[in-house]
């Protein structure tokens, strides 16, 4: 029945750089040449390297260059409009509320914290668990105890959300009009975000 739709979903996993925040102020070019100077390596693609060195101590040397970073940027980064009554909403109903990012997990909690949303996270999933997001995901519909479509996935990078649609979950692409995905993950969960009505004004 359609006006049951709303109560299939039991798990919302959200990607941090431009989901949860519209964008972190990181100089990523220059953390690039610090972490290439740091290792030794050229590294064109922070996400290609730790793919390739998970585990390995070039991976951690890059990884703790790279917190220091976004910990310092956090502290200007700023919330998605109408993310807090999402999860304020999201979280009242049952659902299971996951960060999974390939950020480090401290800039997460401090995020988190500075908008008093850490209560409704059941787990943040970043870097330092998983080198990509479909080993995120696929730790955490086992975490969850939850079947693939009955998780919603919201991810701005089109590879992620690729490695999210093999999986068999629900992916939203979170592109310019943050609006947008936040009205589409409302709907799809049955909820009615009263901030939707002013959002952008």
């Amino acid at each position: 029945m359609r006006d049951r739709e709303d109560t299939r979903f039991r798990v919302l996993v959200l990607d941090f750089d431009g989901v949860l925040t519209p964008r972190i102020e990181v100089d990523w070019l220059l953390v690039k040449k610090e972490a290439s100077k740091l290792v030794g390596i050229e590294i064109a693609s922070l996400l290609d390297f730790y793919r390739s060195y998970f585990g390995t101590e070039a991976f951690e040397k890059v990884s703790n260059l790279v917190k220091k970073y976004e910990v310092k940027a956090v502290s200007k980064t700023e919330l998605t409009p109408c993310m807090d009554e999402l999860l304020e909403k999201a979280a009242e109903k049952g659902v299971k509320i996951y960060v999974a990012t390939m950020q480090a997990r401290e800039p997460i909690q401090i995020f988190l914290h500075r908008y008093g949303l850490e209560k409704y996270v059941t787990k943040i999933v970043c870097r330092e668990d998983f080198a990509d997001k479909r080993s995120m995901l696929a730790f955490i519909l086992n975490d969850a105890g939850a079947l693939p479509n009955e998780a919603i996935f919201v991810d701005d990078m089109y590879r992620n959300i690729k490695q999210c649609m093999e999986l068999g979950l629900v992916c939203i692409r979170a592109e310019r009009d943050k609006r947008k995905f936040v009205e589409t993950v409302a709907k799809l969960l049955g909820l009615h975000l009263e901030c939707l009505e002013s959002f952008g004004d």
